[in-house]
């Protein structure tokens, strides 16, 4: 998504923020860029978050209580959801967060101080390791999830999201593979269709069943070494 194809709307609340993080910050505040499925033109409007980094040179914690007090609330119900990293964070993290930062230097929006995306190095290798971890979490956490969660319609709409930059991730490693999922649509549709996600038990139950047999398939190619 382009900086234009923002919407008025959305506009003003980036401005307001802006406003809020130069207020904070001060001379400390460095970037300020939108990130996610916003950033991509994927969101799903009254669902997805408009996803925000904020760099800093230095953080502390009475920054984060300040903004705590006078713009949490705010945040929330402009539906922005930021994240507070430093400069130094963000330039020797590619390693441990490789999916984060390959998704921030392809799609993200600067809206704010210096584009240090250059300055950011991703490596496949690491992406690799990090998908393969991703996956196998997620597949205990959704089992965990279906034993102990008290409405097992959350836990698939949880697992939905977080399975979403796991696709990403392996289209970005894999372009020309398809690990889309026809189970991951309906999800899609039911949540657009209607909040909060509400589905029957029986369409239910078979979207569960789906899904973990979705986790087994992606662990199984991973672990053969197939994914190539």
């Amino acid at each position: 998504m382009k900086e234009s194809m923002i919407t008025l709307k959305d506009k003003k609340k980036l401005e307001m923020f802006i406003s809020a993080m130069s207020e904070i910050f001060k001379e400390k505040l460095k970037s300020i860029f939108l990130y996610g499925s916003y950033a991509r033109g994927d969101f799903i409007k009254g669902i997805s978050d408009i996803n925000i980094l904020v760099v800093v040179e230095d953080l502390r914690v009475e920054d984060l209580i300040f903004f705590r007090k006078r713009f949490s609330k705010k945040s929330f119900k402009m539906n922005i959801k930021p994240v507070f990293f430093t400069t130094s964070f963000v330039r020797n993290s590619s390693d441990v967060f490789p999916l984060q930062w390959y998704e921030i230097k392809k799609y993200g929006i600067c809206l704010y101080g210096m584009d240090i995306r250059d300055e950011i190095s991703v490596s496949s290798e690491n992406m690799k390791l990090q998908l393969e971890r991703e996956i196998k979490q997620q597949y205990f956490a959704f089992q965990e999830a279906l034993i102990y969660e008290k409405d097992v319609r959350s836990a698939l709409e949880f697992a939905y999201w977080r399975m979403k930059v796991v696709q990403k991730g392996l289209s970005y490693l894999y372009p020309g593979k398809d690990f889309s999922s026809s189970h991951m649509e309906i999800i899609k549709e039911a949540m657009q269709r209607r909040r909060p996600f509400k589905i029957g038990k029986q369409l239910l139950y078979k979207l569960l069943k789906d899904h973990i047999e979705y986790l087994e398939r992606l662990i199984l190619l991973i672990d053969k070494g197939e994914m190539n």
